[in-house]
């Protein structure tokens, strides 16, 4: 039987416009990098389905990554050693072949290129620790040398922030909150506020709570002007996602929950003694997203005539 498929890609009339007018449809200024971060023999591989294991395993250089080429870099190349890892690409181009990998210094100024090191949680623990060492040591020229503190190899990489004071206090808790701040919406921020509790053990919790509330609480804010509403809400929240992991809020020193403040979907409702049923929570819950997906809708159509009327007119 044949098929009457056609293989095409459909344009939309705006990208069409746009490509007929010659506008960029997409730009990378400047480019970045994205620099690999793993424990040591943890680091990822690549191979096709086909390939037997073994034979990858026992590849030539495949011990090889970003990572451990820096640190081999620090090694041979004395005028490497001041340049932190993220900042690494603005000096060597990474170079990757089936029978090498290593970091070639660049020949010409091409433009900077901008290192990003991968994300680490703190709840990741030692990959975290690691990645701390790596944002503020430099010249280290292997793990070990990461772990090393005034001549003694550490265990583990907290311990040997703890001695550089690098994670003295909950200076790097307090820091992975600021900067998830910048991307991360408020329920992110307090899902990751409620991890820190459970898994880093931060020594004041109360002085990171009333550092970060603002941001922990900005969407209860924009429709609740009560400081003492927006508090509970973001209480009862956090205490909600701690015991989806096993804890009471009761167990940090937190201020005190008011169950009248019982809050669902961000909107003051009745007290916990009499909560809404799981029904009901459903039922508001897909109101809400309608009602944002609609409006939504008329935005990206607004925009989609505003161009349309600036291309022509033009």
């Amino acid at each position: 039987m044949r098929s009457n498929n056609r293989d095409a890609r459909w344009v939309t009339p705006p990208e069409a416009l746009w490509r007929i007018y010659g506008f960029e449809l997409s730009k990378n200024s400047p480019p970045m990098l994205q620099l690999q971060l793993h424990l040591p023999n943890m680091h990822i591989v690549s191979f096709r389905k086909d390939q037997d294991i073994e034979q990858v395993v026992n590849r030539e250089g495949v011990e090889k990554s970003m990572l451990t080429e820096y640190f081999e870099a620090n090694m041979l190349h004395e005028e490497t050693r001041p340049i932190l890892y993220r900042d690494f690409p603005e000096w060597y181009t990474w170079q990757t072949s089936q029978q090498n990998k290593y970091w070639r210094r660049r020949e010409r100024d091409t433009g900077v290129q901008v290192g990003r090191n991968v994300a680490a949680h703190p709840a990741e623990r030692e990959h975290y620790y690691l990645l701390i060492h790596l944002r503020h040591v430099t010249g280290a020229t292997s793990y070990e040398d990461l772990r090393t503190v005034n001549g003694e190899i550490l265990p583990t990489f907290r311990e040997a922030g703890e001695r550089r004071g690098l994670v003295e206090g909950d200076n790097t808790l307090d820091e992975s909150l600021a900067e998830s701040t910048l991307y991360d919406m408020p329920s992110s921020l307090r899902r990751l506020f409620a991890t820190i509790l459970v898994f880093c053990e931060p020594s004041d919790v109360r002085g990171l709570w009333e550092k970060h509330l603002e941001a922990l609480s900005e969407d209860y804010r924009r429709n609740n002007p009560s400081k003492v509403a927006v508090e509970q809400m973001v209480l009862i929240d956090i205490r909600n996602m701690l015991q989806s992991m096993g804890k009471e809020i009761e167990s940090f020193p937190l201020p005190d929950i008011n169950e009248d403040y019982y809050t669902a979907n961000g909107v003051q409702g009745s007290s916990s003694r009499n909560p809404p049923s799981s029904s009901t929570l459903r039922t508001q819950t897909y109101q809400t997203h309608l009602i944002r997906i609609r409006g939504m809708r008329t935005m990206k159509l607004y925009l989609l005539l505003m161009v349309m009327w600036v291309v022509c007119s033009s």
